[in-house]
C-alpha cells in the first residue's frame, strides 16, 4: 500500500533482518533508520506494524474457526 512492491519490501525488510540477526541490533530501529524505507512510511505506520496487538485481534475468531 506504500509504493514498494512485494518483491522489494521482502528484500527491504529481509536486508535489515539479516543486520539485525549479524550485529545484534534492534530490527525496529534499523527499520527507522533506513532512508528508503522511511522515505514512504511513518512512525505511526510502523507503530502499526510492530503492534502484536493489531496481528492478533482476530485471534480467538481464527481458532473457533478452524475448531481449536
Amino acid at each position: 500500500d506504500k509504493g514498494f512492491s512485494r518483491e522489494q519490501a521482502y528484500r527491504m525488510v529481509k536486508r535489515n533482518a539479516m543486520k539485525s540477526w549479524e550485529t545484534g541490533k534492534e530490527f525496529r530501529a534499523l527499520i527507522e533508520s533506513d532512508s528508503k524505507i522511511m522515505k514512504k512510511l511513518t512512525l505511526e505506520d510502523l507503530d502499526y506494524a510492530f503492534d502484536l496487538k493489531a496481528h492478533f485481534k482476530n485471534i480467538n475468531m481464527i481458532f473457533k474457526r478452524v475448531g481449536l
